[in-house]
């Protein structure tokens, strides 16, 4: 916690408090996709394991591999 409030505001990562609907509205069709997948594949129960299994899992995915492929050189 000490690190990142050292850190300058511009480069701290700000969670909201509401969605920002203009960034939802202007999302790119594969923007959205990702979006989706990510949705549809969050666990109930956020566990630091399976939230980093759909974090790592949603590229594998919309480039037509599984969650579960290994890591690929591209």
């Amino acid at each position: 916690m000490a690190w990142t409030a050292s850190l300058p505001e511009s480069e701290r990562t700000t969670v909201r408090s509401t969605p920002d609907a203009a960034r939802l509205a202007a999302l790119s069709e594969d923007e959205e996709l990702w979006l989706r997948i990510f949705l549809d594949r969050l666990p109930t129960e956020l566990e630091l394991d399976s939230v980093t299994t759909v974090v790592y899992g949603v590229p594998k995915v919309a480039r037509g591999l599984g969650f579960d492929d290994a890591p690929t050189d591209r």
